[in-house]
């Protein structure tokens, strides 16, 4: 239903369905809405890998996303290449610059952006926040230009590396089955808590999108 102009009544046939309305309620039942509207942007679906006979069955977990557009938008904060990834979160807490980014934005870096990693595994990184402000000395910058995004959601353990796992499920799941593939906009990491005390983490993944 999402990704082509096909009619409901035609993919309720194509899938086995004996009339529109068992297709329906059986889309609804599963995604929350009317298959008419998956159409519409912004909603959040629900994705279910194929399955794999194996020794076990998997692909039965399933994924929330939601599709978004966006205009454009500005980051701000401190950018470095670091041997390993999330070196730049290292740096930023032990020199005081997340404290410094509190004081001047009002809330301590949340986002992280992958820009791509080096063949000898370095990782250019840029911890940051959303600004639409004037510049402000020391910090770097990056502006997205209006794009079309991927949203994924992490919650649970920070032990049991739930952000980890759902990348994982991202790229060798999700994505080879998608219509989208990842475009050459770096990926951003919405860190909405992370409570290692607690060992608690929301994470939102947040995938500039466009179409294979």
């Amino acid at each position: 239903m999402q990704n082509t102009d096909a009619k409901v009544i035609d993919v309720a046939l194509k899938y086995g369905y004996q009339s529109v309305d068992a297709f329906s309620v059986a889309f609804k039942r599963m995604h929350g809405i009317p298959p008419a509207e998956a159409k519409k942007q912004g909603l959040k679906l629900t994705f279910y890998c194929r399955l794999h006979f194996a020794l076990k069955i998997e692909g039965v977990d399933r994924m929330d996303y939601t599709i978004i557009e966006r205009e454009p938008f500005t980051v701000v904060g401190i950018r470095r290449t670091t041997p390993y990834g999330g070196g730049t979160w290292a740096i930023v807490k032990s020199n005081g610059n997340n404290v410094t980014a509190e004081k001047f934005f009002g809330r301590f870096y949340d986002l992280g952006l992958c820009f791509g990693f080096g063949q000898d595994g370095s990782n250019d990184y840029m911890c940051a926040v959303e600004y639409d402000g004037e510049t402000i000395e020391g910090f770097d910058s990056f502006t997205y230009p209006a794009a079309k995004w991927m949203k994924f959601e992490a919650k649970g353990s920070v032990t049991e590396n739930v952000l980890g796992s759902v990348w994982q499920r991202i790229n060798n799941e999700f994505l080879p089955q998608s219509k989208y593939k990842k475009s050459d906009l770096p990926t951003i990491e919405k860190y909405v808590s992370w409570d290692e005390a607690a060992d608690i983490c929301n994470v939102e993944i947040w995938i500039p999108a466009i179409l294979k």
